[in-house]
């Protein structure tokens, strides 16, 4: 037996056309690059003003709402954590806000709507030619079944869990962070706005730069502080091998090659479940960008300035044109660890040099050239282990995460082709191989 979502949940999708951007403000607009991975992130979302916010309160996000994509990536669903607040949604994201009489829980349909039955409704019922998108009107008729409250809860406890280890991944990755900041002097400093400022010509023309905001005080201030410290400061150039930037793939497939694009990279993490997949491999290209365990990647474009390191699973995937392949020169190789490196990108030292280094106009975007122009803070060893340790305990908490929610969404399609008592038996005998 099912019922439609409709009947279960208030749907409702975010405002049409132009939203006001406040970047000072703390409510994120989240939209379908939002929903990835089971839990909705602001990371990338822009910051609207309140008016925008307050003029849509129908599709405020609420804690424990789902998030839909229904435009670009369809059927991506995540759940609204407490933290994420407050939040609104654009025209490409349904809003799920589960009523308070409805026979589900917030985690359980999180889960339905991920699993392959899930999906493969959603994608029987995409409509458009060019962009598909799913109507919110097929939202609300996506069928549910109806299983008990007690397997419900059974799957809602899988998830609270996952979200333990997950913000265990978080805090571990802040500490390699503080870690880094701590022994750079800029563990407290926070970037001033300057409403004016002068550069003298001879500048301008050994930074070949003529956009005003590459030469933000704030820019100067934090080499500043870092020199102070004494730590020895060295251009990447001189680090690594020649940059290489990843092959443009358009044709995907169901099964074939992971294909890692700007938005697979986050928070110093290679996510291969997001990836495309194409029907090649590395060895079939005609550049040389197969990966290697020590390798780290850079997003180049679009979210630019992002960075993870390359581990075995990630060696066989293949990298967009829009990531660029970093590799340590050998005399650098046990002096500078993949994970420091990686990390120095996505920190505030990292990421103010690919602020003030990145161009463009609509698009903005880091140049190789450019790129091997950041000064990379060459700290004590000692500090780099305890950086790499403490991103592996990263790793590990993530990767406890992602089996859990797996372990959730494939319960959930046993209890529905089978039965729940089937599930649960599959659950015990999954948590006792672990063990």
């Amino acid at each position: 037996m099912s019922v439609t979502l409709g009947s279960q949940t208030f749907i409702t999708d975010g405002p049409h056309g132009y939203h006001v951007v406040d970047e000072k403000s703390s409510i994120a607009m989240l939209t379908a690059k939002c929903a990835k991975n089971w839990f909705a992130s602001k990371t990338e979302a822009d910051r609207i003003a309140a008016e925008t916010h307050n003029a849509n309160l129908r599709s405020s996000l609420e804690k424990d709402d789902l998030i839909l994509s229904t435009r670009g990536t369809v059927g991506l669903c995540a759940l609204v954590e407490e933290k994420l607040l407050p939040s609104n949604i654009d025209q490409d994201v349904a809003r799920i806000s589960i009523k308070k009489d409805s026979c589900f829980q917030p985690k359980f349909l999180l889960a339905y709507i991920n699993s392959y039955l899930g999906q493969d409704w959603i994608a029987r019922n995409l409509t458009g030619m060019v962009q598909q998108g799913l109507s919110l009107e097929k939202v609300r008729n996506l069928p549910i079944p109806t299983l008990s409250d007690t397997f419900q809860s059974c799957i809602a406890n899988i998830i609270d869990v996952a979200i333990v280890f997950r913000n265990t991944a978080e805090q571990k990755l802040r500490d390699a962070e503080t870690t880094l900041l701590r022994a750079l002097g800029i563990e407290n400093w926070q970037a001033p706005e300057s409403l004016s400022y002068v550069r003298d010509s001879r500048d301008v023309f050994a930074a070949e730069r003529l956009d005003a905001e590459h030469y933000q005080p704030k820019f100067d201030e934090v080499l500043l502080k870092v020199r102070q410290t004494e730590t020895n400061l060295i251009p990447l150039g001189k680090i690594i091998r020649p940059i290489k930037n990843g092959f443009d793939a358009r044709d995907f497939v169901e099964d074939g090659t992971p294909y890692i694009r700007v938005g697979d990279i986050k928070d110093c993490d290679i996510c291969l479940e997001s990836a495309a997949k194409v029907a090649m491999t590395s060895e079939e290209i005609n550049k040389n960008i197969t990966l290697a365990v020590g390798d780290v990647l850079f997003t180049r474009k679009g979210t630019f300035g992002n960075a993870a390191p390359v581990f075995a699973e990630h060696t066989s995937a293949i990298i967009s044109s829009e990531i660029m392949l970093l590799r340590l020169d050998h005399a650098w190789q046990g002096k500078i660890l993949p994970e420091f490196l990686a990390l120095f990108f996505n920190s505030l030292f990292g990421k103010m040099q690919a602020e003030k280094w990145a161009h463009g106009v609509a698009f903005y975007s880091v140049a190789q050239d450019d790129l091997q122009r950041f000064l990379v803070p060459v700290i004590d060893l000692e500090k780099q282990v305890e950086i790499e340790r403490l991103f592996h305990a990263h790793k590990q908490k993530n990767t406890e995460a992602f089996r859990l929610l797996e372990s959730a969404k494939r319960a959930v399609e046993i209890a529905i082709e089978e039965s729940e008592a089937s599930a649960e038996k599959w659950l015990r005998e999954v948590n006792a191989r672990v063990e």
